[in-house]
């Protein structure tokens, strides 16, 4: 859990990857322990941790970044855009 810039973020994206996923959390250390960001982790997918409360309206507003979506992996029908092979 280190701060990262979007820029960086999408550098670090795998192709196939569609979404910048992002969760929130009153601090990293509680977040980490969310069984959502297991599954990320497993597919090797890296997620923003949203840490402070107006992170997560900003992203809302904003939308997308260079034609990414922003996509919560906190909301219960979350997909992951990679196939399953």
């Amino acid at each position: 859990g280190k701060e990262i810039s979007l820029d960086k973020y999408l550098d670090r994206m795998q192709e196939s990857q569609e979404s910048i996923y992002y969760m929130s959390g009153e601090s990293v250390e509680v977040m980490q322990k969310a069984p959502a960001l297991q599954i990320f982790k497993k597919k090797d997918l890296e997620v923003l941790m949203l840490s402070d409360h107006l992170d997560e309206p900003c992203l809302q507003k904003l939308a997308d970044y260079e034609g990414k979506k922003f996509v919560s992996i906190q909301k219960p029908d979350v997909k992951l855009d990679e196939s399953e092979e």
